[in-house]
């Protein structure tokens, strides 16, 4: 597995100093099944598979027909429902970003036989369901993608809606680079981390320890309000 795609950043600058920052890049899938006539389906067989790894894991929905996926790790999910009396479901292309709960939505199943399948190809651009969290995921080739004076990852922040960057200059990277960050108005209370592990400097709560090369970033998220837990 190579560098760039087990580097995974996570940018989290807040509003509020009491919130905590758990030391996890982990991500969740949500979804309901339900019958032709919209009523629950408990204890339906659930199948979620990584596809770019092949890894299963297996659930059955509870007595509300929800069947919860947790501690995921970012990537592109296939889901499989099969129900004795029903047509199989198979949703494919899920993608998954770091620190994400995904709401499939419901997911309604067809009388038939669970040999016949019905095949869901996935939204490109879901509609955050699950959670009130407000915030901005950016890959890697967007950050690639765009001249970064001093190839500083923060210089990329102010394209993010809300977010103004008031440091002068930005030749080269700098303990200092997350200073001139200012989100929603708000200039401290702001939090760095890197695969879910705080980078900020503890003694001044307002530099770095490092700021990794842009080259090993996969995916960087900035939150900016109603985080989740």
């Amino acid at each position: 597995m190579s560098l760039r795609h087990c580097a995974q950043l996570i940018c989290a600058l807040t509003l509020l100093t009491s919130c905590l920052f758990g030391q996890t890049v982990s991500s969740s899938l949500v979804g309901t099944v339900l019958d032709p006539s919209n009523a629950v389906v408990p204890n339906a067989a659930v199948t979620l598979t990584d596809q770019e790894t092949g890894a299963v894991r297996a659930s059955n929905t509870d007595s509300s027909g929800t069947f919860r996926f947790l501690n995921l790790t970012p990537g592109e999910y296939s889901l499989s429902v099969t129900v004795t009396g029903f047509k199989s479901i198979s949703e494919k292309g899920i993608a998954l970003a770091a620190q994400e709960t995904r709401d499939v939505g419901r997911l309604t199943l067809s009388l038939g036989s669970t040999t016949d399948t019905i095949a869901i190809t996935a939204e490109a651009t879901p509609i955050q369901l699950a959670s009130a969290e407000k915030s901005q995921a950016i890959d890697g080739k967007q950050l690639n993608d765009i001249t970064l004076k001093g190839r500083d990852l923060f210089g990329y922040l102010k394209l993010v809606p809300g977010v103004i960057d008031t440091t002068a200059a930005r030749d080269v990277t700098s303990p200092n680079a997350i200073a001139g960050i200012t989100i929603n108005g708000n200039t401290s209370a702001k939090n760095f981390t890197v695969d879910g592990i705080t980078d900020m400097d503890t003694g001044s709560n307002g530099t770095l320890h490092y700021e990794p090369n842009l080259d090993a970033v996969q995916e960087m998220k900035v939150l900016t309000s109603n985080y989740q837990a």
